[in-house]
């Protein structure tokens, strides 16, 4: 008896298993978020998100600034601006910018547009990711290349980064701040070469400020309950067996 409740209960578990495991592995939408301390004011939190999703041969990076802007007096520091996400590219995979967004408020707008000042960059990044898009040059962004043609940027500072939606127009660093988006920007991607599996990227590393040591955040995914449902089902079905078996 006991044999056969250890091999239902094998059973069980093995189904829970290839059951997550499939259910990721066919997401075609996939959203990281993160939240921690901003160094530079302890008090305040930071928050983001970036959500990967699939049509077709397009890839479309959503990343959001969900914080609150931290004021000190009538500044925010430089770290409450998003200005990158880095991410795993999977061998054998290519992806190619296209154009960007932003689908939020424009602050102190210098004529130039997104695509101009946001990069993507594979082959290098920041804590172990191989690819990533940013808006400061951070060491791994050269100039923006979203479908900017001839009127692309080299990128650099925090200009035209992800501000809190809660920010006002105020001082960023004690000075006047430069253009930057309240709070989200949209970003396309052509993929090519090897198939993009978003259940592969397992985690995001979500970056403020200028430099790669300044505030970032690690971006995890929340299931939104699928794992719980999945096992209160497995569990159903291994109180099920146990009964067949005891009868």
């Amino acid at each position: 008896m006991k044999r056969q409740a250890l091999v239902a209960t094998g059973v069980v578990a093995l189904l829970f298993l290839l059951i997550l495991g499939a259910s990721r592995a066919s997401a075609t939408n996939f959203t990281f978020t993160g939240s921690g301390t901003n160094p530079d004011d302890p008090s305040a939190t930071l928050a983001a998100s970036v959500t990967f999703s699939i049509t077709g041969s397009t890839l479309t990076v959503t990343l959001s600034n969900i914080g609150q802007a931290n004021l000190i007096g009538n500044s925010i520091p430089p770290t409450d601006v998003l200005t990158a996400v880095y991410f795993n590219t999977p061998s054998g995979t290519t992806l190619t910018p296209v154009s960007a967004s932003f689908t939020t408020t424009l602050w102190n707008p210098d004529g130039n547009t997104i695509g101009a000042e946001w990069g993507y960059n594979t082959g290098s990044g920041a804590g172990g990711f191989n690819s990533g898009i940013g808006s400061s040059g951070l060491d791994i962004f050269g100039q923006g290349n979203f479908g900017c043609g001839g009127s692309c940027q080299n990128v650099g500072g925090f200009q035209w980064g992800l501000v809190p939606n809660s920010y006002a127009g105020q001082k960023i660093g004690g000075k006047t701040a430069p253009t930057v988006i309240a709070n989200t920007g949209v970003f396309n991607l052509t993929i090519s070469g090897a198939p993009l599996d978003l259940g592969q990227l397992g985690s995001v590393r979500l970056q403020y400020g200028t430099s790669i040591n300044e505030a970032n955040l690690n971006g995890s995914v929340p299931d939104g309950g699928m794992t719980l449902m999945l096992l209160g089902g497995a569990l159903v079905g291994l109180a099920t067996l146990r009964q067949r078996f005891r009868a």
